[in-house]
């Protein structure tokens, strides 16, 4: 998890002006002042070598952490953010710089939509990173993104295509890794 014990997290209970409650981490000015925190509660993500107890580990670090702290309370000026995951005051342009950050985005999904339906099963694409093939969401060596917008079982986000990077053998020895362990999406929401 990478945290060192001389390390500060400033994990809070936080009291939303909704009157919810979430575990967040809450960021401050020099001066001592809170001035943004994490946009969505606590979440741990394990590193390839690590597992289950590793995650518990760390959460129940933030627990602590936050038990040793007053509630904070979450002031009502503060607004989601849709940029750096935080909430944070707001001037009258930096809303309108957001609003033509969120046209721009989703012009560019809506692209997406559209170049993806078209691009049929198996086809390959040869990027920097690597090759990608499209396909099939029924098998275990893709992230289960919703293809069909009908389809809410899955992914709730935008239609992306589903793509698995297709790996040599130089590769697969150098990570020591499977096939199955390596897929990822082609196109991030």
């Amino acid at each position: 998890m990478g945290r060192t014990e001389d390390m500060t997290w400033n994990y809070r209970l936080c009291k939303h002006p909704n009157g919810h409650y979430s575990l967040n981490e809450v960021y401050y000015n020099d001066d001592g002042t809170p001035y943004a925190m994490t946009e969505s509660a606590v979440g741990f993500v394990a590193d390839e070598d690590e597992g289950p107890d590793e995650v518990i580990g760390g959460l129940e670090m933030a627990l602590k952490d936050a038990k040793e702290r007053p509630l904070f309370e979450v002031p009502k000026e503060w607004k989601d953010s849709d940029a750096g995951g935080k909430l944070e005051k707001r001037d009258e342009q930096d809303e309108e710089d957001q609003e033509a950050l969120r046209e721009m985005i989703e012009e560019m999904q809506a692209h997406s939509r559209k170049m993806f339906e078209t691009i049929e099963i198996g086809t390959e694409f040869h990027t920097s990173s690597g090759v990608w093939r499209c396909t099939d969401k029924g098998t275990r060596t893709i992230i289960a993104i919703k293809l069909d917008s009908k389809d809410k079982s899955l992914y709730s986000g935008p239609p992306y295509m589903v793509m698995e990077y297709v790996h040599d053998e130089h590769d697969l020895e150098d990570a020591a890794l499977s096939k199955e362990s390596w897929v990822q999406k082609f196109c991030k929401d």
